[in-house]
């Protein structure tokens, strides 16, 4: 995975895009660029982004309480939790 200053704000524009349109054009885009690895299955990639959206600091809060909810909604536990 490569880095650069640009990285969290294409990764916080995607994610955001993501929760807000279900679409994961961006997404898949930030990915590629970035050589991120994207789970395939759609319910957990959605779970995924949804939990780490929760813990970006530039992300606005309605968008993480959104994500919160759609999280809720799939029967996931929002939050990270350590074993």
């Amino acid at each position: 995975m490569t880095f650069n200053e640009n990285y969290p704000k294409e990764r916080d524009a995607a994610f955001i895009d993501f929760v807000k349109n279900d679409d994961d054009t961006k997404l898949k885009a930030f990915c590629k660029k970035y050589n991120v690895p994207m789970p395939k299955d759609g319910n957990t990639r959605k779970v995924a982004v949804y939990k780490a959206v929760r813990y970006c600091t530039d992300i606005p809060q309605d968008v993480k309480d959104m994500a919160f909810r759609k999280c809720l909604e799939l029967g996931f536990i929002p939050f990270i939790i350590n074993p």
